[in-house]
C-alpha cells in the first residue's frame, strides 16, 4: 500500500539525487553518461560483490548495447548521488563542452560536472494479478510478479498506462550502491527516498487501487535489508 512507504530523512546528504534521463541532446552526451553509468555499476560489483546478483567479471563482458539498453530503459528510473568534482569536468575523450546546453538540461549538466558516488534503480510499474490458479500466486506476495520459471525477470517493455489505471501495481527497487568514500553521509537513504517519491507520484497519477515496492537484495546482505526495512519496504 502507498501508506506503507515511509520517508526517512536521517543523516541527509547535501545534494538531492538526480534522475538519469532516457534521452540526450547529443551522442556525445549519451556516450559520457553511459561511461559513468558503467563505471559506477562496475565499481559496485567489484567493491561489494556480496550485494549483487550480477558479478564484476560477467558485467565486464557486457556489450555497450546491453549497457545502453539498461541506461535508457523506459521501464526503470535510476537516480544518482553526486559530489562536486575538484577538477574541470571531463569525459573519456577530453574536456566537456557545455556550449550547446541550455536551461532545459540542468540535470544533465549536474551529472556531467560532478562525480558520481551513489546509484539506485526502481523498475515498474508492473501489473500484479493472478495469471492462473496453477501459479498459486497470492496477493500477499507481490514479488512473485517478477519471478518466472524460478528466475528473476523483468518485462521487455512498459505496459500501457491506461491498462494499469486503477489496478494493483508493483515496483522493484535494487542496485543500490554508494562508494566507500561517500558513505556515512545519508546518501543511501536519500537515494531510496527519491525512488519512493517517484513511485508514489506515478501511482497517484495512475489512481492505483494499491501499490507495493519490493526489493532485490541478496539473502546475506543483511545491512541493505535492514536499511530497506527501515522504510517499510
Amino acid at each position: 500500500m502507498l501508506g506503507a512507504w515511509k520517508k526517512n530523512n536521517r543523516g541527509r546528504a547535501s545534494t538531492e539525487p538526480t534522475l538519469l534521463p532516457n534521452s540526450f541532446p547529443s551522442a556525445e552526451n549519451l556516450q559520457e553518461i553511459l561511461h559513468r553509468y558503467k563505471e559506477i555499476r562496475l565499481n559496485g560489483f567489484q567493491t561489494n560483490p556480496e550485494a549483487f546478483v550480477s558479478s564484476y567479471e560477467e558485467s565486464l563482458k557486457k556489450s555497450d548495447d546491453t549497457w545502453r539498453s539498461q541506461l535508457q530503459s523506459q521501464l526503470s528510473k535510476t537516480f544518482v548521488s553526486v559530489i562536486q568534482s575538484q577538477e574541470a569536468p571531463k569525459n573519456s575523450h577530453g574536456p566537456i563542452s557545455f556550449e550547446s546546453f541550455d536551461d532545459t538540461h540542468p540535470s544533465l549538466q549536474k551529472l556531467l560536472q560532478n562525480d558520481w558516488v551513489g546509484i539506485v534503480s526502481i523498475t515498474g510499474p508492473i501489473l500484479f494479478s493472478k495469471p492462473n490458479t496453477a501459479a498459486k500466486t497470492s496477493l500477499s506476495k507481490p514479488w512473485e510478479t517478477f519471478i518466472k520459471d524460478g528466475k528473476y525477470q523483468l518485462p521487455a517493455r512498459p505496459l500501457d498506462p491506461n491498462y494499469l489505471r486503477g489496478k494493483y501495481i508493483v515496483y522493484v527497487l535494487g542496485g543500490l550502491f554508494v562508494s566507500p568514500q561517500a558513505r556515512g553521509q545519508g546518501r543511501a537513504r536519500q537515494l531510496i527516498n527519491a525512488t519512493i517519491e517517484a513511485a508514489y507520484k506515478e501511482a497517484r497519477a495512475l489512481a492505483s487501487s494499491k501499490a507495493s515496492i519490493v526489493i532485490q537484495a541478496e539473502a546475506g546482505n543483511t545491512r541493505a535489508r535492514r536499511l530497506y526495512e527501515s522504510f517499510g519496504i
